[in-house]
C-alpha cells in the first residue's frame, strides 16, 4: 500500500505538471494477446489508452499512460487453483454428499457430473477474465524518416490495479421417463392418477413428438424426454497490484499539420510472478499488444 500511494502521488504530480507546459496527446485501442501459457494457457482480449507526452527535447518525450485493458483468458483448473470456499466445502458435497476431497477436485478438473444412476449430467464451463488499469510512465525517441514519416520507441514502467475474475456456467440435463402398460391401458384398469398422466403425456408427444419420445415395444407405453437447466455462479473477485516494465516500437504518419496516425507494438513484462501466493494471484507473466491511435500536438 505504501508503495501505491508513493506512485500514484508521483503519477498525478506528473500530470499536474504536464498540463501547464506543451504536450501531446494520444488516444489509443488495441488488442492483446498472452505471451506464452503460464496459469493460463491462452489469453486474448483488448485495450484503450489514453497518453499525455511532455518534449523534453525534440526528439525526445516524457510520458504518461492510463490504459484500461480487458482480457479474456482459459485455463482447465482454473476452478481448482481459485481456492473457492463455497465451490468446495458446500457445493460439490451436496452434489456428492461426504465425497473425498479427490472427488471434490475432480470434478474441478474433469468439469463434468455423471449421477451414478444416469439420470442427472453437468457439464461446467468456467469463464475467467482479467481486467487492468495500467499507470506507465515512460521516455520516448522520435526519429524522423521523412516529412510525413516517423518510428519511435518507447521505454517505460508502471503498476496494474487489477481484478481477476471468474463465473461458473453450469449446463444440466435430466432424463425423465414415464412408463404404462398398454393393456391395463386398453382395459381402462389404470388408477386415476395413472390415467391423468397418460392423457397429459400422450397430449404432450401429439404436440411435440421430437422432444417427447414414445416407445411402445413389448406392450408397454414409454415417454421419455430430457430437461435441460443452466445455472450460472460466481467467485470472489481476486485483486491487487503489480509491477511490470514495457517497451515499445512503432510508426506515425502526420494525416495534418497537428494530428498523427501511428501504429505500435508494446511488451508487458510482469515482474515477481512466479512463486508462492503471488503465482495463484496473477495469471500471466508477459503480453503483447497491437495499437492504432492518434495523436494531437499542442
Amino acid at each position: 500500500m505504501k508503495y501505491f500511494r508513493m506512485t500514484l502521488l508521483l503519477f498525478l504530480t506528473v500530470g499536474i505538471a504536464f498540463a501547464a507546459a506543451p504536450v501531446k496527446l494520444s488516444v489509443k485501442l488495441g488488442g492483446q494477446t498472452q505471451h506464452s501459457p503460464y496459469r493460463a494457457e491462452t489469453g486474448f482480449g483488448w485495450a484503450a489508452d489514453g497518453k499525455i507526452s511532455y518534449s523534453l527535447t525534440e526528439r525526445v518525450d516524457l510520458g504518461f499512460d492510463i490504459a484500461y485493458d480487458h482480457m479474456m483468458l482459459s485455463e482447465d483448473t482454473v476452478i481448482l487453483e481459485w481456492d473457492w470456499p463455497y465451490w468446495d466445502e458446500r457445493y460439490i458435497d451436496w452434489l456428492l454428499t461426504g465425497a473425498s476431497q479427490e472427488e471434490v477436485d475432480s470434478i474441478s478438473t474433469v468439469l463434468e457430473y455423471w449421477r451414478p444412476d444416469s439420470s442427472y449430467h453437468g457439464v461446467f464451463q468456467p469463464q475467467q477474465w482479467l481486467n487492468e488499469i495500467r499507470l506507465t510512465l515512460s521516455l520516448g525517441y522520435d526519429l524522423p524518416l521523412g516529412d510525413k514519416l516517423s518510428v519511435f520507441g518507447n521505454i517505460g514502467g508502471g503498476m496494474s490495479i487489477y481484478n481477476r475474475r471468474l463465473k461458473v456456467v453450469e449446463d444440466w440435463m435430466k432424463v425423465f421417463t414415464w412408463e404404462w402398460d398398454s393393456i391395463a391401458v386398453a382395459n381402462e384398469t389404470l388408477s386415476q392418477d395413472e390415467l391423468d398422466n397418460y392423457s397429459i403425456f400422450m397430449d404432450l408427444y401429439d404436440s411435440d413428438p421430437e422432444t417427447y419420445l414414445l416407445d411402445t415395444t413389448n406392450s408397454v407405453y414409454k415417454i421419455t424426454y430430457d430437461y435441460f437447466a443452466q445455472v450460472t455462479h460466481f467467485a470472489p473477485d481476486k485483486k491487487g497490484v503489480k509491477f511490470y516494465f514495457t517497451p515499445s516500437l512503432g510508426l506515425r504518419y502526420a494525416i495534418a499539420k497537428d494530428i498523427d496516425i501511428e501504429c505500435a507494438y508494446q511488451g508487458v513484462f510482469y515482474f515477481n510472478v512466479g512463486d508462492g501466493a503471488t503465482k495463484e494471484q496473477f495469471p500471466i507473466r508477459s503480453k503483447s499488444m497491437i495499437w492504432l491511435g492518434l495523436t494531437f500536438k499542442y
